[in-house]
């Protein structure tokens, strides 16, 4: 179920406050996802249930607001509530470091997994984009940069799963373990999985086609020396362009035009269910300079199921998950100039703003500064939304 911002906006004022009972009574998918979070505090002394905790932290993220001292503050504000105890800032504190983050990740997938799609292109909410993302503010136990791992859909950005990539480790050992949680909510059967450069691997090619029996579309770069070099030397002056696209917007003009081969099956026999392989060529004019950059694309899609227009689709769509994800995290919430650094928060906190991004996209949402800055203008908006998701 999709709302308007500005229909919200008009009906603020025949709204109820934002309150305890409010929140308390709102039949909220993430809400009640949250409440089965296990308690990582103490029995004794505890004041505040960790589902009240989490609620004012959602509410904090769908403000535009990030700090500690702004979700004491959002608890105090609320109106019934003058009475009791309020959660100071190092009450939040210590709560997100101890969250288990795995915990939160495996529960709010599950939550994404209910939620219906809500898209104008059924093909780009079937595609998942994975990518990573360092958190440069923020630091594990040893000094160790927070580094996550997410996959979000092509069309609307919906974040569908999250992990963390560990200290002796990359992106590259933790693909399995991304598709397994990705696999334990969603039939991905059939889906188109798109990948960066580090992820173009004989053994990530395997594992999507034939564990998951999805489809890859897969970046080439010079990390896979032979194969580039070998799809680079096709004799691509005589492949005609099958698709181009032409982009204009804030003083720039892209042209996109994209070429695609059929490779013979005995040209690369070792790579799994390779089906096209692709020059996307992109010249870019901004200031009267011009600049050009040539990307080659492998995938295991036959033509019969991806032409050239929406492969090239699916070529772009693959950095939704930048710009859509982490594009805003880092511009709306300012992720990497953030202040909450240590234990689990860092990890905490993405994994809640990607909750919140979910909610405003699955709600219809689409214009993430703009609902967080009305949203901070007038709390009482935030049930609203909290309702259809």
């Amino acid at each position: 179920m999709s709302v308007s911002l500005e229909t919200l906006v008009k009906r603020h004022s025949s709204l109820p406050e934002l309150d305890y009972d409010t929140l308390s009574s709102i039949p909220s998918g993430l809400l009640t996802a949250l409440n089965t979070m296990p308690d990582p505090r103490r029995a004794q002394g505890r004041r505040y249930s960790s589902g009240w905790l989490l609620t004012i932290i959602i509410c904090t993220l769908m403000a535009g607001r990030t700090g500690y001292h702004y979700m004491s503050s959002l608890a105090r504000r609320l109106t019934n509530h003058h009475d009791q105890p309020i959660p100071n800032p190092s009450t939040f504190h210590r709560f997100l470091i101890q969250l288990d983050a795995l915990t939160l990740d495996t529960v709010l997938a599950r939550w994404a997994a209910t939620l219906p799609a809500n898209t104008v292109a059924p093909q780009l909410a079937e595609a998942i984009s994975i990518d990573g993302k360092e958190l440069r503010s923020a630091k594990h136990g040893g000094g160790r940069k927070v580094h996550l791992l997410s996959a979000c859909t092509h069309d609307t950005g919906l974040l569908l799963g999250q992990v963390d990539v560990a200290e002796k480790t990359n992106e590259i050992t933790l693909l399995p373990e991304m598709l397994e949680l990705l696999a334990r909510h969603y039939d991905l059967t059939g889906r188109v999985i798109t990948l960066g450069a580090l992820h173009t691997q004989r053994a990530a090619a395997q594992l999507i086609t034939g564990t998951y029996r999805a489809h890859y579309v897969f970046t080439l770069k010079g990390n896979q020396r032979t194969l580039h070099a070998l799809v680079k030397s096709l004799p691509w002056s005589d492949v005609p362009v099958a698709d181009t696209t032409i982009d204009t917007g804030h003083g720039r003009m892209v042209i996109r035009k994209l070429q695609v081969a059929v490779l013979a099956k005995n040209l690369l026999p070792d790579w799994p269910g390779l089906g096209q392989v692709a020059r996307l060529t992109r010249q870019r004019t901004y200031q009267g300079k011009t600049s050009t950059e040539v990307v080659f694309v492998m995938t295991s899609l036959p033509p019969s199921l991806a032409g050239p227009a929406y492969l090239a689709d699916l070529i772009r769509g693959h950095w939704s998950i930048e710009n859509k994800i982490h594009h805003v995290r880092d511009t709306t919430y300012r992720e990497d100039h953030n202040q909450i650094r240590t234990g689990h928060a860092p990890r905490n906190i993405a994994s809640l703003t990607n909750a919140v991004l979910t909610a405003f996209r699955s709600a219809g949402l689409l214009k993430i500064r703009e609902n967080t800055e009305a949203f901070h203008a007038q709390h009482k908006l935030i049930p609203e939304v909290l309702k259809v998701v």
